[in-house]
């Protein structure tokens, strides 16, 4: 696939005409990196913003002690540090792919230079920004205002699917990137993994949880 039929995919370019898309491929790379591979650091001049093509890649943030934060776990089709560009103009945080990657690259001069000269495009991207801040808010909302048995119960709903052996939740990433992703500890995440499992909520699989009981997960995440 092109880069041209690879845009759309990213939410911030699904409203963009076919002339439009390829103003913004005209800019754009695609980058191939192996798992573990740094994409940018903190502090780093932001010269390019990324959309993930195929892989996952984290976004992170470092305590003083050296515990790591999880930001985000972005997979195909989402952006990342897009906001850098427009504001402080250095990366807020770190990002390193999880496994093999396909990033897309795009140039942050030129993609400002497009918006300055194009309103049509500037409306477009800002009706995809307020969907992403809608996202984040959830977010936000979800690691202050609720307990980590509440949010566990609301990323297994989020993320299970139906399939032949019931619904399945995938466990994409580890135990210790779930629970920094949920704002917790690997130690109080399995507890609350434990609890789970005792009550018949769910079966832990190798590489995914099975959802037995969602009317009961859907009590523990109200």
């Amino acid at each position: 696939m092109t880069l041209f039929d690879c845009l759309p995919d990213t939410f911030l370019f699904r409203d963009l005409s076919e002339e439009e898309l390829q103003q913004v491929a005209s800019f754009c790379t695609l980058s191939h990196l192996p798992r573990q591979a740094t994409v940018f650091m903190e502090g780093d001049k932001a010269t390019a913003f990324y959309t993930v093509q195929a892989g996952r890649v984290k976004l992170y943030k470092l305590a003083p002690d050296g515990t790591e934060q999880i930001l985000g776990i972005f997979g195909p089709g989402h952006l990342v540090a897009e906001a850098a560009i427009f504001d402080i103009g250095t990366y807020p945080a770190y990002c390193q792919t999880l496994e093999d990657s396909t990033l897309i690259r795009i140039s942050g001069p030129e993609f400002v230079q497009l918006l300055t000269d194009t309103p049509a495009i500037s409306l477009k991207v800002i009706n995809g920004y307020s969907r992403r801040l809608r996202h984040f808010v959830k977010l936000v909302e979800e690691l202050t205002l609720k307990d980590v048995k509440t949010r566990l119960a609301q990323y297994l709903l989020d993320h299970c699917e139906e399939t032949d052996s019931g619904w399945i939740c995938p466990l994409q990433e580890t135990k210790r990137e779930l629970a920094s992703f949920l704002g917790s500890t690997p130690e109080t995440l399995s507890r609350t993994l434990r609890h789970f499992k005792d009550h018949r909520l769910i079966v832990e699989q190798k590489d995914h949880f099975v959802l037995l009981n969602k009317t009961g997960l859907q009590t523990q995440g109200s």
